[in-house]
């Protein structure tokens, strides 16, 4: 078999440059949950990509209430102070000359890590007669955050059974060990 190859034509393919650049960080950068009233150093971020130099990288940072601490700004070193409760939001839109790239976010969650405070406002005594009426005291809940914390009593009966019961409702025991307890939890 011979092959005349004079009268073939070579034939290219551009399919261009379909890929989005790579983003890399000057130190590590991952979502977290923080405490209130620190701080953190996100890193400058950068975007590489084999087959485009031109790769821009523009940053973002939003806190709890939606405003923008900076917006669209290009990558840069900025340290974050998380002085409110909620989640603040750190965004790097990166793209190359030819438009592919993309967005990535990461999310510092600052949580209320203190729990609200109850205080009765009487006394139990030790131990009742099964004649007796026992008066749920009432009690006031106060939380670092949360200006209106939420407030639940149970009733935990001898059999382990728990029965929510409301301040100032009047309760009528039989003969056993109950446990009154007092709950409250924040936003």
């Amino acid at each position: 078999m011979v092959f005349n190859f004079n009268n073939v034509r070579h034939i290219a393919f551009d399919f261009g440059d379909l890929t989005s650049p790579c983003l890399a960080f000057t130190s590590v950068m991952k979502s977290s949950i923080v405490a209130q009233g620190t701080s953190f150093d996100i890193p400058k971020a950068y975007a590489y990509d084999v087959l485009d130099n031109d790769c821009d990288v523009m940053m973002s940072v939003m806190d709890p209430n939606g405003n923008y601490l900076i917006k669209n700004v290009p990558s840069q070193s900025y340290r974050l102070y998380f002085d409110l409760f909620g989640s603040y939001t750190v965004s790097y839109t990166f793209y190359d000359s030819k438009g592919n790239g993309g967005t990535v976010r990461y999310i510092f969650a600052v949580m209320d890590q203190e729990a609200p405070v109850i205080t009765l406002n009487g006394e139990y005594k030790d131990t009742y007669k099964t004649s007796d009426k026992i008066t749920v005291i009432s009690a006031s809940v106060t939380d670092n955050y949360d200006k209106n914390p939420t407030l639940r009593v149970y009733l935990r009966h001898p059999n382990g059974e728990l029965k929510a019961v409301t301040v100032g409702q009047k309760l009528s025991l039989e003969k056993g060990s109950y446990t009154i307890i007092y709950y409250a939890f924040d936003l």
